[in-house]
């Protein structure tokens, strides 16, 4: 085998969603669940109760005294999970001064050299459920000040939510769109204003023409200066059309489609995604919801196919566009021994020999074989797609045992032992391993792992 490269960020919890308060890795959250929104706890009148809880992030690294909202979302037994962020019901706790988090989940760091386990639980029939992290400080002096979106070409009555962000040098970043730390302006109120009290960052157009809109981040001795361009018009829309970076969305994760238009006078590209006269809608709910507060963004639910709609009533025309959504799962299937790089060799157990309903055969009786590498080729195999390994193995474990063991998504997956967890040290150091009995899928932590291979299984993602 050759020499790889090291993991980057792990995903850590795909379930959450891109638009957090804090990137490191989950790229916002869903304001719903699979069952519905709100939050909860107990068992409900169909048996169904609540089974765990999971913070995201899963790590955080934060510059001293800029606080964060951590997200908490509690997984229930049909494999739902519900978004309880800032529930009265959830109890936080720090190990160390030097993190402190309230009632609401904030955690802010107050020195560089900080480090604490912050903690959440919540009592369910008498059972207590608990999540952990680990919070540390970081250095700030690379820290620079970016927003989104950078320039907009708009039509005046519309609002534009403008976002701040905090890069760390690592490439992670921090939503300070809200921060007490953080100045917005606007150059010509008479075009553009923009709201520096209680909803800063929103920018509401006024009449055509140019603004340059401002945002001064004054921290820790740091003055980051960033601006955004508005081109504000006064024609009308002719027409429109929906477009996206991607057509998909990871089950529980966010994509934001966006409406362009064609103007009256002939300027193109226009963006009217959040105009007040345009409507967006959801064919299927169950598999995917729109955000409540940002137009166009839609949040996965459900793995499968569904279709995201726009009807707009503008002057002399009334249209509606549409465009399908591809909802992904969680994690990707196994890889086979034909998409990776590398040459896996019997001899080593690189190769796993399935029939087409994924239970072990011989060579010759295979309908397909799949790759159980090495967790440095491993990674190196899931870097290569763009993609990287999932790092929480409760996840993984969840994931396997309603999709594959209850005739889901990856019911003809193989049935083999090890399958992709966390490392240490550059290996396995916990998978989830398939034991058969009840549950189907355990974790499986010992010193034996150090030179053992697993199924690769990468992370969806929204690329």
């Amino acid at each position: 085998m050759k020499i790889f490269n090291l993991l980057k960020n792990g995903l850590v919890l795909l379930f959450i969603i891109l638009l957090t308060a804090c990137h490191n890795g989950d790229n916002g959250l869903l304001e719903g669940s699979g069952s519905g929104s709100g939050s909860g706890s107990g068992s409900g009148n169909d048996g169904i109760k609540l089974i765990r809880l999971v913070l995201s992030p899963q790590s955080l690294e934060l510059p001293i005294e800029l606080p964060h909202q951590m997200q908490v979302f509690s997984f229930k037994s049909d494999g739902s999970f519900i978004n309880m962020t800032g529930d009265p019901k959830l109890s936080w706790h720090s190990s160390d001064a030097s993190v402190t988090v309230d009632k609401q989940g904030l955690v802010v760091v107050h020195t560089v050299d900080a480090k604490a386990t912050i903690s959440v639980s919540m009592t369910v029939d008498k059972e207590v459920l608990t999540d952990e992290i680990t919070v540390k400080g970081k250095d700030i002096s690379s820290l620079t000040l970016a927003l989104s979106p950078k320039d907009n070409s708009v039509l005046k009555g519309t609002t534009i939510n403008l976002k701040a962000f905090a890069v760390l040098d690592d490439g992670s970043s921090i939503d300070v769109t809200t921060s007490p730390y953080i100045i917005w302006s606007s150059d010509d109120e008479s075009v553009a204003t923009v709201n520096n009290t209680d909803n800063k960052g929103f920018v509401n157009t006024i009449e055509d023409g140019k603004a340059i809109v401002t945002a001064e981040f004054n921290y820790a001795g740091l003055n980051l200066v960033e601006t955004s361009y508005f081109d504000v018009k006064d024609a009308d829309v002719v027409s429109f059309e929906i477009i996206s970076d991607h057509s998909h969305v990871v089950t529980g994760k966010v994509q934001q489609f966006l409406a362009k238009a064609t103007l009256s006078d002939g300027t193109k590209n226009v963006d009217i995604t959040s105009d007040f006269r345009l409507h967006w809608s959801i064919e299927d709910e169950t598999l995917a919801v729109l955000d409540k507060t940002i137009a166009g963004e839609v949040h996965g639910v459900k793995y499968g196919k569904t279709t995201i709609s726009a009807k707009g009533n503008f002057v002399g025309t009334s249209q509606t566009k549409s465009a399908t959504v591809n909802i992904l799962p969680l994690y990707r299937a196994p890889l086979t021994t034909d998409e990776t790089s590398f040459d896996e060799e019997d001899s080593y157990g690189e190769k796993f020999y399935v029939d087409k309903n994924g239970l072990v055969t011989s060579p010759s009786n295979a309908d397909k074989i799949y790759s159980r590498l090495s967790y440095s080729d491993a990674v190196e195999a899931c870097d290569e797609k763009g993609l990287e390994l999932p790092m929480d193995v409760d996840l993984v474990i969840d994931f396997l045992n309603t999709e594959r063991v209850s005739g889901g998504y990856a019911e003809v997956w193989p049935l083999g032992t090890y399958w992709s967890g966390e490392k240490a040290f550059g290996s396995w150091f916990k998978t989830a391993v398939y034991l058969g009995g009840e549950p189907k899928f355990s974790a499986n932590q010992a010193s034996d792992l150090r030179g053992a291979e697993a199924f690769v299984m990468c992370a969806n993602a929204n690329k």
